[in-house]
């Protein structure tokens, strides 16, 4: 059996128990990084000495990219760990027949630190910072979209799914039962969150809530029908990653703020959070 058709037995055997959208990051990483090398070698052909060689190879920057660079530490590690993966499936699935000393060598192809990425940390914005990033914010809505983003820590999925039924304007509360994502083929869709810890109610301020209010009044007036279905930020039709990003980096180059990204908003909130509690346990 060639690696290639392992593969495919193997997204079959997970595809009952993974996301739409993990599937579609685990064939990338396939495709990206051992497609090529090892998609057409018998699974009884590729040497446990040589996965070890190709990390090495990786590492050293011989293979590169479709756009001509190295890849990261971090996206190595991904790789590897994807093929030893499939290698283990095959043992247990008896579509190879690999030896315990082969299994313990395999096992020996171990991960590498990302020093880099560990000093890269996730930028965010103090409360001053978030402010003089406001000022420039010139649209009600998106004051109102980045307000809640800073205020509630909510990841930028949930964001975009988020409609009216889930917004409690008098326990003045958010429930988060869904998240947006692209899944490939189907474009952006909406599924249940990543864990079960995300289906989450979030208590929001006075300020926020007051914010919300006057939206949802606005966008009341604006149709004739019931609009708890409809999305906070979108109307009929929710918006995109692609163009909340345009948004988001529009604001971004006028306010001359630090180069937070969007994700930064949910670090943000986490931090002012300790600042005000110092409860760790409760803000995780």
């Amino acid at each position: 059996m060639k690696l290639n058709e392992l593969f495919e037995l193997y997204l079959e055997d997970i595809d009952l128990t993974h996301q739409d959208t993990t599937l579609d990051s685990i064939r990338y990483v396939y495709n990206s990084g051992l497609a090529k090398k090892y998609g057409n070698k018998k699974l009884e052909s590729i040497k446990f000495k040589e996965i070890k060689k190709y990390q090495k190879e990786l590492l050293n920057g011989k293979h590169k990219t479709k756009d001509g660079k190295t890849y990261s530490i971090s996206y190595i590690n991904k790789i590897i760990a994807l093929l030893k993966r499939l290698l283990k499936y095959a043992n247990i699935m008896s579509y190879g027949d690999f030896t315990v000393a082969q299994i313990r060598g395999l096992e020996s192809v171990t991960s590498i630190i990302d020093k880099k990425a560990q000093l890269d940390t996730q930028i965010i914005w103090s409360i001053k910072d978030y402010n003089n990033f406001l000022k420039v914010v010139d649209n009600e809505r998106d004051r109102l979209l980045f307000s809640v983003l800073y205020y509630t820590g909510m990841r930028k999925g949930e964001l975009l799914s988020l409609c009216w039924k889930d917004v409690d304007l008098i326990d003045q509360t958010i429930t988060i039962n869904t998240t947006a994502c692209r899944v490939r083929g189907k474009g952006q869709c909406i599924k249940p969150p990543k864990s079960k810890s995300s289906h989450r109610i979030i208590y929001i301020n006075r300020s926020l809530n007051e914010m919300l209010l006057n939206h949802f009044i606005k966008e009341k007036q604006n149709y004739t029908s019931n609009i708890k279905q409809h999305y906070v930020f979108g109307g009929i039709k929710m918006i995109s990653f692609s163009t909340l990003g345009r948004i988001f980096n529009k604001y971004k180059e006028k306010s001359n703020v630090t180069n937070m990204n969007l994700h930064g908003f949910r670090h943000s909130h986490a931090t002012l959070m300790l600042n005000l509690t110092n409860d760790v346990y409760n803000v995780s």
